[in-house]
């Protein structure tokens, strides 16, 4: 998943591993390289952007579509996704 700005190139690698009964089953690597140089620039834990970029979609979404006097959200789904998506919203 490239991305690509003024100064930098970014690129995130994810596997997927079903059967993960102890650690998430999506991991992630992000790697920002200086788009002149090719120069590293920053490695991040893909996995923890992800929930973070996803929840705060979320969020956004709750934020934005809900009425004025919601009181309550349901969230389909337990695993690490479910975390960030209740940040958000209750953010």
């Amino acid at each position: 998943m490239p991305c690509i700005t003024n100064k930098n190139i970014g690129t995130k690698l994810v596997t997927s591993y079903p059967n993960n009964k102890d650690k998430t089953v999506i991991q992630g690597l992000v790697v920002v390289n200086d788009r002149d140089t090719g120069e590293p620039a920053a490695l991040l834990n893909g996995t923890t952007i992800t929930g973070i970029r996803t929840g705060a979609i979320g969020g956004s979404a709750v934020r934005h579509l809900s009425t004025t006097d919601a009181d309550s959200l349901a969230i389909i789904g337990a695993g690490i996704q479910g975390l960030y998506q209740a940040v958000a919203a209750c953010t």
